[in-house]
């Protein structure tokens, strides 16, 4: 993840040296989860089947090689063959937390959700810090050099530790095997979607953000990121644990949506870093709740001998936001700067109410029933 947070330090500012208009750079950036919506569902189908450690480790080979890839890019086709090769390798996040949810039991489950998202927390943030000063200072090569090698350790961490994880065992409990149309599975999709289709609209915009408001580039652009990992880290390694033990997920869920949306709606408006600071800490909160709360739940509901494939479902339910919404966001900009924020917020807070319309009805069904 550190490799991963170091080219997202710095890949907007690389399009935007080629002099490409803005739907252009949404098309290049959104060409990685493209390739994403078959390649997360195969490969998670066939880490059920096998060993899932070694489909992890052939997936960070592949994301290792789209970050050398990026080292050489001097025009913007190798930027879209980086994209694409990275959008190959993007199940091993899926399967890593098939490996998590698989291996944990009921009651420690929301911790260890919490605790693997705080691990990729801390590589994201690392690598936006180093990612952006190597930008700024060597230049792209550089970046993508060192994003490579970084990765490609951690194909050899994930074969020597996960060497030991067992296979998944059959349920006996009663929770469902995969399907995109189960009445657990649709529900999450649904949400999937639409919630990253909130925040692909900023995919390759904030970059261009801070410089048309504030001037700023790279380096800032890595401070700022930094500083809401720190708080992405703190609330899915800590706070998510103690929340979770005492209000359910389907309750916080909703709370944390309309903490994002709030964070993304005013994110435009701040004048100085340490505004930034504040509404990318907001918005980083809000995220740090709903992120491992939805891993949570689909641990919950499905089968763990079908994890891998339910894992890679939603990664692609998520890619089909990252396809259209980049393009979209890149034109919302060029209208108007803060139109990317104020749909993703919105769309934040249409998910936080459709949420609580959907507790308030199963609350007067059981009170129907009783």
């Amino acid at each position: 993840m550190a490799g991963f947070g170091m080219v997202v330090a710095d890949i907007q500012f690389k399009l935007e040296s080629f002099r490409l208009p803005g739907w252009l750079m949404g098309l290049i950036l959104s060409s990685m989860f493209l390739v994403q919506i078959p390649a997360s569902q195969f490969w998670g189908k066939l880490a059920d089947r096998t060993r899932p450690s070694q489909v992890l480790a052939f997936c960070t080979l592949l994301s290792s090689l789209s970050m050398f890839c990026y080292a050489l890019a001097s025009a913007p086709g190798w930027v879209l063959a980086s994209r694409m090769l990275a959008g190959l390798g993007a199940a091993n996040v899926a399967i890593a937390y098939s490996i998590a949810s698989r291996t944990s039991s009921d009651a420690d489950r929301s911790q260890v959700m919490g605790t693997l998202g705080a691990a990729s927390i801390v590589g994201l943030s690392i690598g936006s810090a180093i990612g952006g000063i190597i930008a700024e200072r060597a230049g792209s090569m550089a970046l993508g050099v060192t994003a490579g090698v970084l990765s490609a350790l951690g194909i050899f961490l994930g074969l020597a530790l996960g060497s030991q994880t067992p296979a998944a065992e059959p349920s006996d409990e009663p929770k469902e095997p995969f399907s995109w149309r189960s009445a657990a599975m649709g529900p999450i999709v649904v949400i999937s979607i639409v919630s990253w289709m909130g925040l692909a609209l900023l995919e390759g915009t904030f970059g261009r953000l801070i410089k048309s408001t504030l001037g700023y580039g790279p380096e800032q652009f890595g401070l700022v990121f930094g500083v809401e990992s720190v708080v992405s880290f703190v609330t899915q390694g800590w706070v998510f644990a103690r929340v979770s033990q005492r209000f359910p997920i389907e309750k916080m869920l909703p709370v944390a949506f309309a903490i994002t949306g709030l964070g993304l709606a005013l994110m435009p408006f701040a004048r100085s870093l340490p505004e930034l600071f504040l509404l990318g800490g907001v918005f980083s909160f809000g995220t740090g709740l709903s992120s491992p709360a939805m891993n949570d739940l689909i641990a919950s509901k499905i089968a763990p001998e079908h994890h891998g494939a339910a894992y890679g479902a939603v990664q692609s339910a998520k890619s089909i936001s990252f396809v259209v919404a980049p393009m979209l966001g890149g034109i919302l900009f060029d209208v108007k700067p803060a139109l990317p924020y104020l749909v993703a917020g919105g769309l934040a807070a249409v998910i936080a109410v459709s949420f609580g319309v959907i507790l308030s009805r199963r609350k007067s069904g059981e009170s129907g029933r009783v």
